[in-house]
């Protein structure tokens, strides 16, 4: 739930949306970000 009061509002877990936000999530969860490379 991530409405602001849990109000338990749900979504479509099988759109590509959210597959595709999912993946960056998984992603970006496993990455090390080094300083100084905010301009690649």
């Amino acid at each position: 739930d991530t409405t602001e009061d849990q109000s338990g509002a749900s979504f479509d877990r099988s759109t590509e949306g959210w597959k595709a936000l999912s993946r960056v999530a998984a992603l970006c969860n496993r990455a090390e970000f080094k300083t100084g490379q905010e301009n690649m």
